[in-house]
């Protein structure tokens, strides 16, 4: 009978411990809180002084829309996490707004961005899906699921995830507002915390003992006033009276580098030269002006109207057809 109950005991107590480690083991999810979110829309590209296109039904007014047509993404969307270690995320679809098979991938963010709702398309995020995490859709497609590894934190302890479309097939998935429980993660990674009431160090003078420690000496040495007196006054000696001069040869200063030399003989015979040059246009400006000179057959038609008419006489017409005229 002790025996059984010894049995009993030790099986119960392996129980026991089998449980606490079984306890102790399990991941303990660690807190997320969401920063940010936003979607960006393709039609609202028009300027600013005009009407922005509406949101496509069934999208939740603080919600994700993420869709792509043929040629290629046609809403993107994004969040923002602050947590550590890796993580799940996971959205739920929205009642309405969703058509065909959803292909969304989770990227990497490589700018920053604003939270918008349907916002103007030039404004989304630049996004690296060289470490993209594809979506699953859950088995009764309520929710989608993305695992999200520490390397796709552009920053330590921030999940900036850019959820973009993938694929050529086209469809329109809207998804409802994020919350802090939608990504949980197992929190490794997360730096320590220091306490708020941590005591400063205060060294002991005690050696510890079986050591070779030996304490510095914190105590400042008393300065020798001797040293420190003033220095006696030293009397400046007065400077040299001959100073060392620079000697160089004297070069003399020509007063006008450009001036012509005076020489009596040019001077006359410019004088001359100008005196030629007056009598020549006064000998030519007194002449009477002739008439041109006429050449050729202007010359003899000139000869010719100086004739008396009076005796000139007609010749007779000679020739034939057009040929015929007056010929002496």
């Amino acid at each position: 009978m002790r025996r059984l109950r010894g049995i009993v005991t030790m099986a119960a107590g392996v129980l026991l411990l089998a449980a606490s480690g079984a306890i102790v083991s399990a991941p303990v999810a660690a807190e997320a809180a969401l920063e940010s979110t936003g979607w960006w829309y393709k039609p609202n590209q028009v300027p600013n002084n005009l009407a922005v296109p509406p949101a496509p039904p069934g999208v939740p007014s603080d919600g994700l829309f993420i869709s792509a047509d043929p040629s290629g993404p046609f809403g993107v969307g994004a969040v923002r996490y602050l947590a550590y270690g890796a993580g799940t995320l996971t959205l739920d679809f929205a009642p309405e707004g969703n058509n065909g098979i959803p292909s969304i991938a989770a990227c990497v963010a490589l700018t920053q961005w604003d939270g918008a709702s349907a916002g103007r398309w030039e404004g989304q995020p630049i996004y690296d899906c060289a470490r993209q995490s594809d979506g699953a859709v859950s088995e009764d497609g309520s929710e989608m699921t993305w695992q999200l590894d520490p390397t796709m934190q552009r920053v330590a302890g921030v999940y900036d995830i850019v959820l973009a479309p993938v694929g050529p097939v086209p469809f329109t998935a809207s998804f409802s507002a994020p919350r802090d429980s939608n990504l949980t993660t197992d929190g490794s990674g997360a730096p320590e915390a220091v306490p708020a009431s941590a005591e400063a160090y205060e060294p002991t003078e005690s050696v510890p003992s079986g050591g070779d420690f030996v304490p510095y000496d914190t105590t400042f040495p008393v300065l020798d006033e001797s040293r420190t007196a003033a220095p006696e006054t030293i009397t400046p000696t007065a400077p040299p009276t001959s100073t060392p001069r620079i000697v160089a040869p004297i070069v003399p200063a020509v007063a006008n580098p450009l001036a012509l030399p005076d020489d009596r003989n040019e001077r006359l015979a410019a004088m001359f030269g100008l005196g030629l040059l007056l009598l020549g246009a006064w000998w030519f400006g007194g002449r009477t002006v002739r008439a041109p000179r006429l050449l050729g057959s202007v010359a003899g038609r000139a000869h010719a109207m100086q004739l008396d008419l009076a005796e000139v006489t007609e010749a007779p017409v000679r020739g034939v057809g057009r040929f015929s005229r007056p010929r002496p």
